[in-house]
């Protein structure tokens, strides 16, 4: 019988939660009552005015964006109660840079008019913003919440902050709302591209010194327990799609190497490195470092019309998946063109797996399965049916919920 590509997704990594899988099919109850944390929730106002960019090679536009997340740091920092207009804010920086352009021709808004003021264009800036995270954000998480089993849930524009939504939810704990929310639920695949950044990379490593491939290890240094990792040699290996697995210690280093300018330049276009979503501990912490090209199916995530948590007393728990047909129909198509090569499921810019593809799939119908506890399967299979998020969230404060601060905005910390 064939195994399911992403039945093979060697799903024992920790995907979402780290708890270890348990045997059998209990199912844990929920709780019950008033709404437990009190959490807000940000987009990025820089995140969100770059996607209104008119000229894209806009320099002083750039200049702006920066700018206002700079400030934007600086007050999460002091956790002020005042809140400030980063879309004025905005306007004015990029003034400042270029003082002679119309804001009509530099921002991709349809409210906008020629000779526009910077207060003309801030309002409609700001009016977008909360339109799209009223619209488009807050429905999302309500669902996520809601399929994660949320008692309370109560989503709302959090005063004076345009680009900022108050939670107030019950039934889940902290590091649950935290994953919830966090991810951005973008699933891509990607195929193996390690022969294709071979001479790319082997060249990055000779500029860098040979420092890349002096931090990388093979799977048989870190994984044999009877052979020491430091006497081995190390190297880049380009026969897989992992072509090296670096200690949590070297990642950083590592990660401004393949990232640097010089690195982007020489890399092959649709050529992306990219780190395993989680470690693996061989008495130490290792991220695997994968090469991978471009799949004609950017998003496919896009295309689940479903997404659930089963359990049966052989499998255990597993997340079974339906494409709607387009969805079928292209990872029919990107199974297919890919037989006999590896093919990585990546959430969110970070590998989960990397499993070869033996044969074409079809049916739309795939499930992930393995070492996974209820937790982990509700976790993912709630991302997944919720959609993906059209920006990245970011949980600035979550403390647990008080009748006495419910009309405070409160601070912007995490407690």
């Amino acid at each position: 019988m064939k195994k399911n590509i992403l039945a093979t997704a060697i799903a024992s990594i920790a995907l979402l939660s780290t708890a270890i899988a348990t045997p059998g099919c209990s199912t844990s109850g929920q709780q019950e009552g008033n709404p437990e944390r009190d959490l807000l929730v940000e987009v990025s106002p820089s995140q969100i005015i770059s996607e209104w960019k008119k000229i894209p090679d806009d320099k002083a536009f750039d200049e702006a964006l920066r700018a206002i997340d700079s400030v934007r740091i600086y007050d999460s920092e002091r956790a002020p109660k005042d809140s400030r207009d980063y879309a004025k804010m905005f306007c004015e920086f990029y003034a400042r840079h270029n003082p002679s352009a119309d804001l009509y021709d530099v921002l991709n808004l349809p409210g906008l008019k020629p000779a526009t003021t910077m207060q003309e264009a801030a309002e409609e800036i700001n009016k977008a913003v909360e339109d799209k995270i009223t619209n488009s954000v807050a429905p999302v998480l309500e669902k996520r919440l809601k399929d994660a089993g949320a008692t309370y849930i109560d989503i709302k524009p959090a005063p004076g902050h345009s680009s900022t939504l108050r939670v107030l939810t019950g039934g889940l704990g902290k590091a649950d709302l935290q994953r919830l929310i966090s991810s951005k639920g973008s699933i891509d695949f990607l195929a193996g591209g390690a022969a294709e950044a071979k001479e790319a990379l082997t060249e990055i490593d000779r500029r860098a010194a040979n420092r890349l491939s002096s931090m990388s290890y093979s799977y048989s240094q870190i994984a044999g327990p009877r052979i020491d990792m430091h006497s081995g040699a190390h190297g880049l290996d380009f026969g897989h799609a992992i072509i090296g697995h670096f200690r949590q210690a070297d990642k950083n280093e590592a990660d401004s190497i393949i990232n640097s300018k010089e690195a982007k330049t020489l890399l092959p276009a649709g050529i992306r490195l990219l780190w395993s979503y989680s470690p693996e501990n061989y008495g130490e912490n290792f991220y695997s470092l994968y090469a991978l090209k471009e799949a004609d199916a950017s998003n496919i995530g896009q295309y689940i019309t479903d997404a659930a948590a089963e359990c049966d007393e052989i499998m255990g728990w597993y997340v079974s998946m339906k494409f709607n047909n387009e969805g079928a129909e292209i990872f029919e198509r990107l199974t297919r063109d890919n037989i006999g090569r590896e093919l990585a499921i990546v959430l969110d810019g970070k590998v989960l797996s990397a499993p070869r593809v033996n044969d074409k799939i079809s049916g739309g119908n795939s499930q992930i399965t393995g070492n996974f506890d209820e937790t982990t399967c509700k976790m993912l299979a709630t991302i997944l049916k919720g959609g993906a998020l059209t920006w990245k969230c970011e949980v600035i404060q979550s403390r647990p919920y008080s009748e006495n601060t419910a009309g405070d905005d409160g601070e912007l910390r995490d407690s």
